[in-house]
Parts: C-alpha cells; sequence; structure tokens
C-alpha cells in the first residue's frame, strides 16, 4: 500500500506548527483579537452601559444581544442548507422574542389584551387615627375591579411562566421544535 499526501499538506501542517508558537500568538492577539474586543466593545455597547449585577433580565439583555448577532450572520452567511439554517434561524427569533418580553415585563399588557379587560387602579390615602400627619394608601376598588385584576394577575403570571419554559425549551433543544438545541446553533 501506498501513502501519498497532496501538495498542500506540509505547508497546511507547518501552518499548524507556526500557530502554537509564542511570537505567531502576539501577532494573532494584535492582528485579530484587539480588533475583535473593541468591536464587540461597540456592538454590545447598550446592554453594557446599562448592566446591573441584581436583575436577570440584565443578563438576558447581554444573551438576546448576542443572539441577535449570531442568528443575523447564519441568516445571511450560514452555509447549511436552507431548511435547517433557517429552523434554527427561526428557533433563534423566537428565543430573542422571549427575551426581550421577559426583559420588557410586558406580560400584563399581554394578559388584557387577551382577555379583553384592563387593570383598574383606583387608590386613596386616608388619614391614620393616633398618628397625626402619617396617612394611610387604601385600594377602592369595587369587588368587580378587584376580580378582573385578580384573573388578569393570574393570566399575566401563567404567561410568564410558559413563555420562560419555552425560552429553555428552544435553548435545551425539542425533537419537536425543529432548530431548537442551542448546542447546534453553528455553522
Amino acid at each position: 500500500m501506498e501513502i501519498k499526501f497532496a501538495d498542500t499538506f506540509l505547508p497546511s501542517l507547518k501552518k499548524v506548527i507556526r500557530s502554537e508558537t509564542w511570537w505567531y500568538k502576539i501577532w494573532d492577539a494584535i492582528r485579530y483579537d484587539i480588533w475583535k474586543f473593541f468591536g464587540n466593545l461597540w456592538r454590545f455597547r447598550k446592554s453594557l452601559w446599562s448592566f446591573r449585577r441584581w436583575d436577570s433580565s440584565y443578563n438576558l439583555r447581554i444573551f438576546r444581544d448576542s443572539l441577535e448577532q449570531t442568528a443575523n450572520s447564519i441568516e445571511k452567511y450560514g452555509l447549511e442548507v436552507p431548511e435547517h439554517r433557517l429552523a434554527k434561524v427561526a428557533s433563534m427569533r423566537r428565543a430573542i422574542k422571549l427575551s426581550t418580553d421577559h426583559i420588557e415585563d410586558n406580560y400584563i399588557e399581554m394578559a388584557e389584551t387577551e382577555l379583553g379587560k384592563e387593570v383598574v387602579t383606583k387608590w386613596d390615602f386616608k388619614d391614620m387615627e393616633g398618628h397625626p400627619g402619617f396617612s394611610e394608601l387604601l385600594s377602592i376598588e369595587t369587588e368587580e375591579e378587584a376580580k378582573d385584576n385578580e384573573e388578569i394577575f393570574t393570566r399575566c403570571t401563567e404567561i410568564e411562566a410558559s413563555q420562560w419554559k419555552e425560552l429553555w425549551t428552544i435553548l435545551e433543544g425539542n425533537k419537536d421544535i425543529l432548530g431548537s438545541d442551542m448546542r447546534s446553533w453553528w455553522d
């Protein structure tokens, strides 16, 4: 049996060996990594500027912004067959939408739209007995308004829980959702 190598084998092997040298790693950092760093600073500037460590929505905002970059890149430059590539992009876009809903916390508006009712808030201040100069905040909504509010808030909680579960199902992967499983979102 005769073993033959293509003409490009040895130059490729030299390139791989060279990429492990200290001087090439420095060159690579200057040539590529520093520029990528500043590009990422610019890309994520809004999320980084508004980041706060005490709330998960800020973490989710950075994740959402990075997912938008990935979705746009795969949609425009992806090499996969369109059926699979576009299914991944659709899953990413859905995850972006669910993340945005969580960040904006607009579940009450969703519940109001779905139920065709609006939250009614009526408040009044009443002077506290025995505590001159202090007031107590009281809700003065009717029983029907209170019942409608409770229905809206219950539905709001259900929508939030179902969307949160759907987001993690998409990221985790589900055989019923084509293009789900974040681990396969690369091209």
